[in-house]
Parts: structure tokens; sequence; C-alpha cells
């Protein structure tokens, strides 16, 4: 079930989970374009700040838990991104109105799936650098197009695999 929403942030997806067995989390894009706050790994941990991306992601996290306490979680990084008119800085490492970096959002991820022993789909690390982005985009640097997804999906096949290794 793919409970994505157009221009979604993490906080939009605390109320739309739904039972399963295996979720992936993408987020961390349209909150560095909607200014959503980072916040820390602290407001993760204490589960504070729920109002930033690191607390927000907690909920998420505890609304997955209470639908399917054994259910299987892939964090993904957001994918490499920039532009889309000024939604977006005119580089991946360019600082968004609020001094936001698309890294702060990814290393929240980072840090999040070490601390819950999840397996991670670095989006960010494996799917295009900027210099590369245009060729993996429909519309120069934000979405992907068919080659940019595929990058996307060998790294998510890569993590799944990792949840639920091939058999012998």
């Amino acid at each position: 079930v793919n409970k994505g929403v157009n221009g979604g942030t993490i906080k939009t997806a605390v109320k739309a989970v739904v039972p399963a067995d295996l979720y992936t989390i993408e987020h961390g894009v349209n909150d560095w374009g909607q200014r959503v706050k980072p916040g820390t790994f602290d407001d993760y941990l204490n589960r504070t700040a729920t109002n930033t991306f690191a607390g927000a992601y907690r909920e998420v996290i505890e609304s997955i838990r209470a639908a399917n306490p054994k259910a299987k979680i892939i964090l993904c990084t957001p994918r490499k991104s920039y532009g889309f008119g000024k939604y977006l800085p005119p580089k991946c490492d360019g600082v968004k109105d609020g001094g936001y970096r698309l890294i702060d959002y990814v290393e929240i991820v980072r840090k999040i799936a070490a601390h819950e022993n999840f397996v991670i789909a670095d989006f960010y690390g494996k799917c295009g650098e900027e210099k590369e982005l245009a060729a993996l985009s429909i519309d120069k640097a934000l979405h992907p197009n068919d080659a940019g997804y595929q990058r996307m999906a060998n790294e998510l096949v890569r993590a799944i695999l990792k949840v639920y290794p091939k058999s012998p």
C-alpha cells in the first residue's frame, strides 16, 4: 500500500499508517522544501518537538509499532535533490530558508536507523550525485525518471534482501 501524499511531509505519515508486515519510510525532501525544522536526534529519543522532522519521525515509528509490533521497518534516506523553481535551493548541499540542509534530514534518518537497528536504503548516498540528477529526473533534479527510480529500486531491493535474506 503506498500511503505517500504528493508534497507530504513526515507529519502526514503519522496518520497514514495501516497494518502491514513491512514498512518503508522515505521522507525528508518535502520537509526540507517546506521548511520543517529538522530537530535533533534527542527529539527522536525523548519524544519531544513533534513539530520537527525528528520528533514526528518518532511518532511514525510508534504508529507502526502500534499497528504491528512485529513489523519490519526499512528507513530510506531522501534522494539528493535541488531546484524545482524555488522549492529547493539551487544545489543539493544548499541551505533552505531557515538554515536547513538536506543532509540534516539524512543524518537524522541514519541515526534513527542505527539506534533502532533498522535496515537503511541509502537513496542519498547511492542514487545519484548532483551532476547526474538532471539525467535521472523528469524535472531537472527533484522527481526521478525511470532511470532514477531504477537506482532507487536497486537500493531498496538490496535493503529488503537484508531484512528477508534469500533462502539457501
